[in-house]
């Protein structure tokens, strides 16, 4: 009864790729996906010291497609920091990303779902559980803003400024520029400046667009590390009171790995960008390096592809 004639199986593949309207058939999970055109780009720009945006198409209703850059990390050595700069890779907000294990464009399948990317988690929220408290921030260069709380309620938050109290009212749904202590409005989704998030009137801290950069509470900030997926190592194992502001991105800097001789190599993977009308585009990374000077790294060069 289980057996099934070729003649059989033939017939249900013909029926099924029939619509009878004359409508293209979706994509479904596990198809070997088809591309209008597909074609190699090298990304001139050093992201080591830029941002680099790119489009897949010369008219995009958006800023850009996806962002590539570097994520500042800071790492103790001694009685010193290694500052370096990790490679990170983001989709638009706005799109719906997915990854599929591949060698290349031609062998990706259709995943079987998608999630946004530039997604985040916010540390805990507080109330007076920060009276007291010294506070590390980690700025985008590694330089290291401390605050010392006094005070958290719904109606005021008291910072120790150079020993005297300094009051913040009425907070509501707004931003704190660490490095003055004023509000602000980011001047991007990606604001290089960090801040505190107030959300409602329930302060949350928070390190705006999350980069995956830790925040230490309570202790030196010489202990945190953050590893390749933005969590902080060995985070709350030792009751140091660590918490993370943790990036989770689809793709972040989890597209590449280390070979025997420190060189950078990109996973086999190819991402499969669906944007709000539905149309899907696919890459994958070629390089990190420059195609002229193998030994300059910043340099991406992707291939990607319209799917049908």
């Amino acid at each position: 009864m289980r057996r099934i004639t070729l003649t059989a199986i033939a017939t249900i593949v013909a029926l099924s790729g029939c619509t009878g309207s004359g409508e293209k058939k979706a994509y479904e999970p596990g198809d070997i996906l088809h591309f209008e055109y597909v074609q190699d780009t090298f990304l001139n720009g050093d992201v080591k010291k830029d941002v680099v945006r790119f489009s897949f198409e010369e008219d995009s209703l958006y800023e850009y497609d996806v962002m590539f850059m570097t994520l500042p990390l800071v790492v103790k050595s001694g009685q010193g920091y290694i500052f370096a700069r990790e490679p990170f890779i983001l989709v638009n907000p706005l799109y719906e990303v997915a990854s599929v294990d591949a060698g290349d464009l031609k062998d990706a399948r259709f995943p079987g779902s998608f999630s946004r990317d530039s997604q985040f988690f916010y540390l805990e929220r507080v109330w007076d559980s920060l009276a007291g408290r010294e506070v590390y921030f980690r700025m985008p260069h590694g330089e290291v803003i401390s605050l010392k709380f006094q005070k958290v309620s719904p109606d005021e938050i008291i910072l120790d400024l150079d020993g005297e109290p300094f009051v913040i009212l009425g907070y509501e749904d707004k931003f704190l520029d660490l490095k003055n202590l004023t509000y602000s409005e980011p001047s991007s989704l990606y604001d290089t400046t960090y801040h505190i998030h107030f959300i409602g009137t329930l302060p949350t801290l928070n390190v705006y667009a999350g980069w995956g950069v830790a925040v230490s509470i309570g202790d030196s900030v010489d202990k945190v590390v953050v590893d390749r997926d933005g969590a902080v190592v060995h985070e709350n194992e030792d009751g140091d009171d660590f918490y993370t502001d943790r990036f989770i991105s689809v793709i972040g800097n989890g597209w590449y790995h280390l070979n025997e001789n420190h060189r950078l190599v990109p996973d086999e993977k190819v991402y499969i960008v669906r944007k709000p009308d539905g149309r899907l585009y696919a890459f994958r990374i070629l390089s990190y390096y420059h195609p002229e000077d193998s030994l300059r790294s910043g340099y991406f060069t992707i291939r990607y592809g319209k799917v049908k």
